[in-house]
């Protein structure tokens, strides 16, 4: 699989601002989400047009995902591990 996190930072924008970018194995399409909190940390979002909440390892339901800017550093830190935690997971249900 091939991988690629990227941060984008524009005038105004702040650490609490990410996306992630990578390749569907089964469409072989890009996909790139966009995650936002609160500056001062708070709940992760996603989904600009109707943001909803992210729960651990990026799903859609479980425990949702808080940001702490200062525990976590910049938001795609915590991004990061929680897409290294979806990808282990992964493995581990499909034996790779």
């Amino acid at each position: 699989m091939t991988t690629t996190i990227r941060t984008r930072f524009a005038a105004g924008e702040t650490d609490s601002r990410c996306s992630l970018t990578y390749v569907d194995e089964t469409t072989g399409n890009p996909i790139t989400r966009v995650f936002f909190a609160p500056a001062s940390g708070g709940y992760v979002q996603e989904n600009w047009a109707q943001p909803h909440q992210v729960c651990a390892r990026l799903q859609g339901s479980g425990h949702t995902l808080v940001w702490s800017p200062s525990q976590d550093g910049p938001l795609v830190n915590l991004i990061r591990r929680e897409w290294k935690a979806w990808q282990a997971a992964e493995r581990r249900q499909w034996g790779v």
